[in-house]
Formats: C-alpha cells, sequence, structure tokens
C-alpha cells in the first residue's frame, strides 16, 4: 500500500515535470516493492525512473535503467509489463540513434503485448514504429502504422496513445504537405489533448483527496487504538492494584505519558495535513489558472482557423477558375482525370472553408434569428429538387412525404433550408444503393417538426453522443467516397438553436438513421 502510494505521488510530480524529485518517490517504490516482493510494481517504477532520464536528457542513464528493468523483466518472468517496457526502450534507442535495436525491441513488445493481449500497448509500439519509418523517410509506412495506432486508441478508449499517434500523424502530413489532413488530424489532436488534461488535474486532485482521507483514517485508528491501550491499561491496573498512592501515582504517570506522546503525534499529525491541505489547494489553482490559459489558447486557435480560411478562399477560388478555362477537348485523357482530381480537391476545400466561416459566424454571433412567414411546403420541395442528380447517380430514391398545403411557419426561410441541405447531403452521402431517402413535414400542437429518414449503415451510441460537436469523425463512412467537413451537423444544430428549435436523432447499427428538426410555431 506504501509503496504504491510512493509510486503515484512520483507520478502527480512526473505529470508536473518535477522529474528529479519524482525520481527519488521512485526510488522508494523500488525498494518498497522489493520488501513486500511486487515484482510489477518494482518494473513499474523503474520503468519510471527511465523515464525521468529521459525526460531530462539524460539518454544514457535512461539507457541504463532500461536495460535494468528489461534484464529484471525476463529473469523473474514479469511479462505482463513487459510488452511496454520494451515499446518505451525502443523510443528512446530512436532519440540515441540505435534504430535496428528499436525494431528488435519493437517487434519483442508486440509478441509480448499480443500473448498478454495488451491491445494499447500493441497501438503505442505502433506509433513509435511510425519514428522508425520516419528516421528511415518511409512516411507512408509511417503513416499506416499511425492509423492503426488511432483505430486501437479509438476502439480501446485510450487516450493517451490517441494524442501521442494523432499529434504525429499532423506533423507528418504537414511535412508531406497534406495541409486538409493535417488541420484535421490536429485539430482532432487538440481536442482529445484538452479534454484529457482536464481530466488527468481532475483526477490528481482526486487522487490527493484520497491520500489526505487515508491519512486521516489512520489517524483515527491510532487514536482508538492508544485510548484502548490506555483504557486495558487502567482496567488491569485496577484489577491487580486495590488502592493506595502507588496505584494512583502509576496511573496517573500512564496517563501523562500518554497525554504526551498522543499530543506529540496529533500536532504532526496536524502539521502533516496542513501541508497536504496546503499543496492541494495550490494545485487547484494551478488547474483552474490552466484550464483558462487552455480556453484562451483554443480561442486563439480558432481564431488563427479562421484567418487562414479567409486567406485561402480567394486563391482557391482563382484556381477554380482557371481550371475551367482549360480546354478539355484539347488534353489527353489522363491529363483530364488529373484535372477532375484538381477540381474535386478544391471544391472540398472551399465546402471546408465555407463550413469553418459560418460556424465561427453562428457562434460570434448571439440571440435568435430573424423570422418571416414562410411556405415551409415550397421551400422543401425545391430544397429536395436541388438534391436529384446526385441521389440520382448513386442510384438512391429520394422521396418526400409533404402534405399539399400547410399554414405558412414564421421561421427563417435561409436557415432551415441551410438545415435540410446538410440533412439531406449526409443521408445521400452514407446510403448504399438500392436504398431510398425520405423527406417528411408534419404539423404540430405549437410547432412543425421536420424529418430526413434514410437506410444506410446507422449511427452507434458513442457517435451520436458527440456527432453534433465540431470536426468530429464518425465510425460510418461515405459509399461514394465523398468527402466530410465534420461541421455540417454542428452548423445545423447551431442554426436550430437559433431558430428556437431543436435537432435530434433516432438510430441502431444497421437500421439506418432518422433526424428531426423540430421548430416553434
Amino acid at each position: 500500500m506504501i509503496a504504491r502510494t510512493t509510486n503515484n505521488i512520483g507520478n502527480l510530480l512526473y505529470t508536473q515535470k518535477k522529474f528529479g524529485a519524482a525520481i527519488e518517490y521512485y526510488e522508494e517504490a523500488i525498494e518498497g516493492g522489493r520488501e513486500v516482493g511486487e515484482m510489477i510494481l518494482e518494473s513499474v517504477a523503474m520503468a519510471n525512473v527511465a523515464f525521468c532520464y529521459g525526460k531530462m536528457d539524460s539518454l544514457e542513464k535512461g539507457k541504463a535503467y532500461f536495460q535494468e528493468v528489461y534484464d529484471f523483466n525476463l529473469d523473474n518472468e514479469v511479462l505482463f509489463v513487459h510488452g511496454q517496457v520494451c515499446a518505451e526502450f525502443a523510443d528512446l534507442k530512436i532519440s540515441l540513434g540505435d534504430l535496428e535495436g528499436a525494431k528488435k525491441l519493437l517487434e519483442e513488445s508486440l509478441a509480448r503485448s499480443g500473448e498478454v493481449s495488451d491491445s494499447t500497448t500493441i497501438g503505442n509500439a505502433w506509433s513509435i514504429y511510425a519514428r522508425v519509418f520516419m528516421e528511415e523517410r518511409k512516411p507512408q509506412q509511417a503513416i499506416a502504422y499511425l492509423e492503426k495506432a488511432l483505430d486501437i486508441a479509438e476502439r480501446y478508449e485510450d487516450p493517451e496513445l490517441g494524442i501521442k499517434a494523432g499529434k504525429t500523424l499532423s506533423d507528418i502530413y504537414r511535412q508531406e504537405g497534406e495541409m486538409e489532413l493535417a488541420l484535421n488530424s490536429f485539430q482532432a489532436y487538440i481536442t482529445l489533448r484538452d479534454s484529457v488534461y482536464a481530466k488527468e488535474k481532475s483526477q490528481q486532485l482526486a487522487e490527493l483527496t484520497s491520500i489526505l482521507q487515508t491519512e486521516r483514517k489512520q489517524l483515527e485508528l491510532d487514536q482508538l487504538k492508544a485510548e484502548k491501550e490506555f483504557q486495558d491499561h487502567v482496567v488491569g491496573q485496577q484489577r491487580r492494584f486495590i488502592s493506595g498512592l502507588a496505584v494512583a501515582f502509576g496511573v496517573a504517570l500512564v496517563m501523562l505519558v500518554i497525554v504526551v506522546v498522543g499530543e506529540r503525534r496529533r500536532r504532526r499529525t496536524n502539521q502533516s495535513l496542513a501541508e497536504r491541505n496546503a499543496f492541494i489547494a495550490a494545485q487547484k489553482q494551478e488547474i483552474e489558472a490552466q484550464n483558462i490559459t487552455l480556453e484562451a489558447k483554443n480561442q486563439e486557435i480558432e481564431s488563427l482557423i479562421e484567418i487562414v480560411a479567409h486567406d485561402l478562399k480567394a486563391p482557391i477560388s482563382k484556381t477554380k477558375a482557371l481550371l475551367d478555362m482549360v480546354d478539355r477537348g484539347a488534353t489527353d485523357p489522363q491529363t483530364n482525370t488529373y484535372l477532375d482530381m484538381a477540381e474535386k480537391v478544391l471544391g472540398n476545400s472551399e465546402e471546408l472553408i465555407r463550413d469553418i466561416l459560418i460556424i465561427r459566424n453562428l457562434e460570434q454571433e448571439s440571440g435568435l434569428l430573424k423570422t418571416i412567414p414562410v411556405d415551409l411546403v415550397g421551400l422543401l420541395k425545391e430544397t429536395a429538387q436541388a438534391y436529384l442528380g446526385t441521389s440520382e447517380a448513386k442510384e438512391i430514391r429520394l422521396v418526400h412525404q409533404l402534405p399539399a398545403n400547410t399554414p405558412l411557419v414564421t421561421t427563417n426561410a435561409q436557415a432551415v433550408q441551410r438545415i435540410v441541405e446538410n440533412l439531406l447531403s449526409n443521408a445521400i452521402k452514407f446510403s448504399p444503393a438500392g436504398t431510398e431517402v425520405v423527406l417528411q413535414l408534419e404539423s404540430l400542437a405549437g410547432g412543425t417538426k421536420i424529418s430526413v429518414t434514410d437506410q444506410g449503415p446507422g449511427i452507434s451510441r458513442e457517435d451520436q453522443a458527440r456527432m453534433f460537436q465540431k470536426f468530429q469523425r464518425l465510425a460510418a463512412t461515405p459509399t461514394g467516397g465523398e468527402s466530410s467537413t465534420g461541421l455540417g451537423l454542428a452548423i445545423a444544430k447551431t442554426l436550430a438553436e437559433r431558430l428556437g428549435g431543436q435537432i435530434s436523432v433516432e438510430s441502431e447499427l444497421g437500421q439506418g438513421a432518422r433526424f428531426t428538426l423540430e421548430l416553434p410555431g
């Protein structure tokens, strides 16, 4: 218990980058684990010391500790954590320039982790393998291994692996000139990192609180034990001695000793508790300050994205105009194929920029949108007509179930059209050939309901919980290779709220999805 607590304190200091102090606690944990025969704890603490030296740029010391824990695991058959040790040892060897040694350790890590079904360590090994491929100038292999690592991180809910692999993947895309992929990966990395950072700080505070509560309980037990010892002593003295000054003097002397000892212990304990309380209060203040800093940095990043989007609008539009001027009849089929690909990339980029600017404008404004009486039946027919060509090209039947006429609804026509366009576009994008997409309009008591229903792959509960957030990559993929900015549903939700309404989804995996927009009035 004490050794594990010492190791946990070392972990807290490690997260605060106080590596020298963390090493002292880890070394105490090593001795404590050795005394009670907890080999896994001893192995973990030794590896933690190696991590600290790596962070302090003492790579040779880190290498020596890793070699020590590597040998210790094999000698004592501590195979449960051996895969993790091999992976981190390989990471350090890459920093030392020993790529062949790193490869051998990574292969051993994958083998050991497979034996004990440690999927997160396998994902970490793949992420580190990507570093080897980048050193060998093999970016495509590095990307493939990082995508495998991200899949493991998402499947087994390992945010630390997701952060590590996501940041590396963003850097590789940027080096390869894939700026759109780099931006998407970086945004996902920032979102995950910030959420994990806040969660870690909360966990640290909870751990410190738990340690303090444990010490308080131990103090209460010690006090109860002292009281019981005193009572037993008094009863024993009363039974052995009937009367006399000697008995009274002996009891008084024992009481005095107990009171003095108890008072000293109480003072030491109170001092320790005061120090712990001060430490926890300082940690809480630091967490609050860092949360404010993170929020400010997020605002800076979003502002930077908006600036970049504005700056890219003009060159993308000019490039599209230049492509439109090319005489396709004067070029060969292969060149036309490349021109089509370029137009598609520019179109996707233009769509991303448009959605970024829309969501930023919506977030910066407040209050409900201006409304006028609107013929929703006519509006929805016009909107559905615009998607007939897209649905027919994918062999998807687009059906609208609209009443012959309905009273005018007071709302904002442009906002409603934008929401329905997003829902129809997504339904067609994710539906397979031979299915149908249904657009419906219903009048309710006190409002109106518009729904879009598809027969696609359905949406998991996990994806439903985050699908209306910005830049979310969901499990389903477009059936025709279409692109997705990850902003459409976020825009739809924001517009619905600005209309005084709401948007919701009903779906089960394999049974399609039904999105519903409810409007007041």
